[in-house]
């Protein structure tokens, strides 16, 4: 994981305010975030938090209500994600980005072959010479650990976590610029999760690639991100690095979360928060800190007031009363 800031003069992807309703409902308000090449950014949180729908916004499969979303393109062009047609959008989904679903058969094409998905994204960006793609098919498998004698396989003959493998080789053979995860790992036993987040950061280490990660596992956040965004019924509610966080998590949301993470040593236990009750419905959420609901430090004045965003230093925001 490498952020390369001080080398960048300008991120790869900002987030300025974007809101979404659906109809009068907000999938998510107010979000605002930068994402700098070579970096991971991860955003978290429970069901029902907006962070799918929050991807779907800056991947421009969701219109976005109020707010900017501006990429910078390969030829260093800042784009307006709410002007671009869609076209352009489709383009840069085959060429500049890669997306990377939950479920594999969502990002595959089932029934052609594993070497003509790879094939696929090659000639999208330019690839002709069919020997050159074939041998690029052949070493992408090598790379994500399948048997390149599968390549002329279809991804139905493939396991699940061969499907994701394969999937992730699909996206990332044309070294995209920047590439939406959504919940990767999600519905995977938990030592292929393994696999594909030590694939996914040993791909992202050696080709210096950047991530936008959505997953309600933190223990896989914690292996594979810089940046932690957490959010809570369509708002970020803290910000920061992913040692600052786990070190010293401030709102009582993130603490709550974080109390769950198993212990690496069965020996240990953390005091576990509980969090009483549900997501309140985004169609009515309630008036001021929207989290007071749920809160065990919850005071008077937030039931009334929406808190401020306080920088604690090094980045890490929080929108808490409790640091007014």
């Amino acid at each position: 994981m490498t952020c390369l800031h001080c080398h960048d003069q300008a991120p790869l992807l900002q987030v300025i305010d974007a809101t979404h309703y659906y109809g009068e409902r907000k999938g998510c308000a107010d979000v605002s975030f930068e994402l700098w090449p070579g970096e991971v950014v991860a955003i978290v949180g429970e069901s029902g938090s907006g962070k799918s729908t929050l991807l779907s916004l800056i991947s421009g499969r969701l219109p976005l209500t109020s707010g900017t979303v501006v990429y910078r393109d390969a030829l260093g062009h800042a784009r307006n994600m709410g002007s671009m047609s869609e076209g352009e959008r489709r383009r840069l989904l085959r060429t500049e980005w890669g997306f990377v679903h939950q479920n594999p058969r969502d990002g595959l094409r089932m029934r052609v072959s594993a070497g003509g998905n790879i094939g696929e994204r090659l000639m999208a960006c330019g690839a002709r010479r069919y020997g050159d793609i074939r041998e690029a098919g052949r070493g992408w498998l090598r790379r994500v650990e399948i048997p390149e004698e599968r390549l002329d396989d279809r991804p139905t003959a493939y396991s699940g976590g061969m499907q994701q493998r394969l999937q992730i080789a699909r996206n990332l053979v044309s070294s995209p610029r920047l590439v939406f995860m959504d919940e990767p790992t999600g519905g995977l036993d938990v030592s292929v999760q393994a696999q594909i987040i030590n694939l996914l950061k040993e791909l992202q280490e050696k080709r210096n690639l950047t991530y936008l990660f959505i997953s309600h596992d933190l223990s896989v956040v914690e292996h594979i991100s810089d940046t932690i965004g957490v959010m809570y019924l369509g708002g970020l509610v803290e910000t920061g690095t992913t040692a600052d966080i786990f070190a010293n998590p401030l709102h009582p949301y993130t603490e709550a979360l974080f109390s769950a993470i198993p212990m690496p040593d069965p020996d240990l236990k953390r005091n576990r928060i509980i969090l009483e009750g549900n997501i309140p419905s985004p169609a009515n959420p309630p008036k001021g800190c929207k989290f007071h609901t749920r809160c065990r430090k919850c005071m008077e004045i937030c039931k009334t007031q929406v808190p401020e965003v306080k920088d604690m230093g090094n980045g890490h925001k929080v929108r808490c009363h409790l640091y007014d």
